[in-house]
């Protein structure tokens, strides 16, 4: 799993506000995009699969969620992105380190949640797959729940990860998607190049 964290890590003392409030509005935005992916998603499939950004949502609006974040920038002067990313990071990897595989699988969706809140922070999403005019097959290390929800099923014939497992959000999504999916390969983007 990779943890991105931000080129510019700390702010001065008298920004600090700012960059509360920085993450503020990127909470507010990126709740009511997976609210409109969730109401996508519900609209799509059964409602048990759109619960699935229902408990998106529930970590990404908790408030000690965003003291905690808040407070590393306050007590600590870290960027709004820099705090974002060490907080989530490191809840990610709580629980990638216990020991029940379907606890250990829900760090995706930390890190998933993390990944849109950059994204809300610096205006740098990247429409997935833009530009691609055929069917493909993605191999990637990994996949967030959102990223599966986003595909284009007419251009994603497939797709294979490193990561994951059966009880993972993202391959139960392929799964309920009729995405094609074998996840947990454990070194496929090393086997495969594109092409291939």
């Amino acid at each position: 799993m990779c943890i991105r964290d931000s080129p510019t890590s700390m702010v001065d003392p008298g920004e600090t506000a700012h960059e509360v409030q920085r993450v503020r509005q990127a909470v507010d935005r990126t709740a009511e995009n997976i609210r409109g992916l969730r109401s996508q998603l519900a609209d799509t499939l059964a409602e048990k699969y759109a619960a699935i950004l229902d408990a998106h949502l529930a970590i990404l609006t908790d408030d000690r969620l965003f003291r905690e974040i808040a407070g590393r920038i306050t007590d600590q002067g870290f960027s709004a992105e820099h705090a974002v990313s060490r907080v989530l990071g490191e809840y990610a990897r709580q629980l990638a380190s216990v020991e029940d595989k379907y606890l250990s699988q829900r760090a995706q969706d930390i890190f998933d949640i993390q990944q849109r809140l950059m994204h809300a922070l610096t205006g740098l999403e990247k429409p997935p797959l833009e530009g691609v005019s055929h069917p493909v097959a993605i191999i990637a290390s990994d996949l967030t729940p959102s990223e599966t929800i986003a595909f284009d099923r007419e251009k994603v014939a497939g797709f294979a990860t490193d990561a994951g497992g059966s009880t993972s959000h993202t391959a139960i999504l392929a799964k309920a998607l009729d995405i094609p999916a074998v996840v947990g390969l454990g070194r496929a983007t090393s086997a495969a190049a594109g092409g291939d």
